[in-house]
């Protein structure tokens, strides 16, 4: 007997680019599900046709008011007025009323998708902010409506796992760490074949307690399927509703140890790579089946040598594409920077965190300074490839000196793009663990992983507009001050004639339509901050049409 299941990506309103791109994810899901002879749809909501579904006329409109309004009173007098403020949260109130409207609308349909095709169970990717509410809300109402078996898994669960019971108790199950195997497993519980605690990388409710099962890392990197993008597997695929920009997963794992990140608890300390003649194969699929051609490599450290047998092999078969990927900052010369750009290699994503020694060493653990910064940006620009650097503002131990020092290393070195973020304390981080070492005030760990987990950044709206959690402070300031902080270096590296407005994605894309980024990007944050369907669709159509 083989089941018949939905994977579901509910991510809210679409506040950046990224959220319209293809998910790789749940394409893999697919594929093993389909592998394994299970039959699967894909539902991704996230798409150009939610802007309209969630903003009709009358709200968008009112949206453009508030909007132009707030920009007025920041742009005049570096503040937004009480009655502003108190138009914003009645204005939020009426798009929050909507947006359950909507949910109730899809739960609907949902459910009599479910009873007309004889669906078995539900698998939600779980995403933060307003994607994790809104998710948590879609299968509730969709629970009230069929009696169905409901899934989670996804970045939310890696982070916060069994804080998320206490947020729902519609979920029979939630998956952590890698998903490929434990979705198969899922659709043999359904079938019972097994029993919850035989699956391995999950969280259940047994009585009044929480069961977490043994995590077990996929061994052979290369046994993961092709993902699917097929238009009967994946229906958004269809017409323009997704920018058709690809993430690919070329390796997993990472052996570093950097205070910030739980990368390396998700995938493991041990790099797992594809053969180099089967990643290239899976490319070539991709291209002569779908008609993509620009890529984003998401392996979040990927080993050099694996990397440039990638590049040399592309290179071999004369596979004509683009694509970005992550570097470290040591380890390649100029040589093997002209391999990766002959490869169609467009830019390199680098964490370089802050280009202080003592901050590098002391709170992020990196294991390069400010003069191999600037050598690699030296040595990556030489061969035509941009290097994007990472910073995060403030960082434990930062001081004005710290600070200046970032300045100076990236006022010498020049990167093509710097984009800053403040710090987010993660569960399960060095930071988080050891967090009174690194400076980071917590009054109740339950209640911050809680707050931080239900969060929903504001991304329209000026940080200023954004709602704070006092649970932690770092260096005396709150997160929202945080935030504040991080975007006013993003000012002063402007001053400094550094670009660091766009991202990693945004880069790609506006360089293989040969269109400058600022220019795209700046359309795009229009549109979306003004909820301008139209105009987003015609970006949509334009960008796919540009990029294939």
């Amino acid at each position: 007997m083989a089941t018949n299941s939905i994977l579901i990506s509910f991510n809210g309103y679409p506040h950046s680019m990224r959220s319209l791109y293809l998910d790789n994810g749940l394409a893999n899901l697919a594929s093993c599900l389909l592998k394994e002879g299970h039959r699967t749809v894909i539902f991704d909501y996230s798409t150009v046709g939610i802007i309209k579904e969630l903003f009709p006329d009358y709200l968008q409109k009112k949206r453009v008011e508030i909007m132009r309004l707030v920009r007025k009173e920041i742009k005049s007098n570096k503040c937004v007025s009480i009655e502003t403020i108190e138009r914003v949260r009645i204005f939020e109130k009426e798009t929050e009323k909507e947006k359950d409207n909507y949910i109730k609308r899809t739960a609907f349909q949902l459910s009599e998708y479910i009873k007309n095709n004889k669906i078995d169970f539900l698998g939600f990717k779980l995403w933060s902010g307003e994607g994790f509410y809104g998710s948590l809300k879609l299968a509730s109402a969709v629970k009230k409506l069929v009696n169905i078996p409901i899934f989670g898994g996804g970045p939310q669960v890696d982070w916060f796992g069994q804080y998320i019971f206490k947020a729902t108790s519609d979920f029979e199950a939630l998956a952590y760490g890698e998903g490929e195997e434990t979705i198969v497993r899922f659709a043999e519980y359904v079938e019972e074949k097994l029993e919850l605690g035989q699956i391995p990388g999950i969280l259940y409710k047994a009585k009044e307690s929480i069961v977490r099962t043994p995590k077990k890392l996929i061994e052979t990197f290369s046994s993961i399927p092709l993902p699917v993008y097929d238009e009967e597997v994946y229906p958004a695929i269809k017409g323009n509703n997704k920018i058709k920009m690809v993430s690919f997963e070329e390796c997993r794992g990472c052996p570093n140890s950097c205070n910030f990140c739980v990368h390396p608890r998700k995938s493991g300390k041990k790099w797992r790579t594809k053969d180099a003649s089967l990643v290239v194969d899976d490319l070539e699929k991709l291209v002569s089946k779908y008609n993509m051609r620009v890529f984003k490599f998401t392996g979040s450290n990927p080993p050099i040598r694996n990397k440039l047998e990638i590049a040399k092999e592309i290179i071999k078969r004369g596979l004509k594409i683009k694509y970005s990927a992550f570097a470290h900052v040591k380890g390649m010369d100029r040589d093997d920077y002209k391999i990766l750009k002959q490869s169609g290699c467009q830019a390199l994503l680098y964490g370089v965190e802050s280009g202080s020694d003592k901050i590098l060493k002391e709170s992020a653990n990196k294991n390069f300074n400010g003069s191999d910064i600037e050598k690699a940006v030296k040595d990556c620009q030489s061969a035509g490839i941009a290097f994007l650097a990472s910073i995060i503002v403030p960082q434990p131990f930062e001081t004005e000196t710290t600070l200046q020092e970032t300045v100076d290393v990236l006022k010498r070195a020049k990167p093509d793009l710097v984009f800053v973020s403040a710090p987010i304390l993660e569960p399960e981080s060095s930071w988080s663990i050891n967090n009174e070492k690194f400076g980071f005030e917590i009054k109740n760990r339950e209640e911050l992983f809680y707050k931080e987990m239900i969060y929903t950044m504001k991304y329209s709206y000026p940080v200023l507009l954004w709602d704070d959690i006092a649970e932690y402070k770092l260096n005396g300031k709150t997160l929202k001050e945080m935030f504040l902080q991080a975007e006013g270096f993003t000012r002063r590296l402007s001053q400094e004639g550094l670009s660091s407005f766009g991202s990693d994605d945004m880069y790609l894309l506006s360089n293989s339509m040969n269109t400058d980024m600022r220019a795209v990007l700046s359309e795009v944050q229009e549109s979306l901050s003004m909820a301008d369907h139209e105009k987003m669709q015609e970006l949509a159509n334009n960008i796919n049409e540009r990029i294939k």
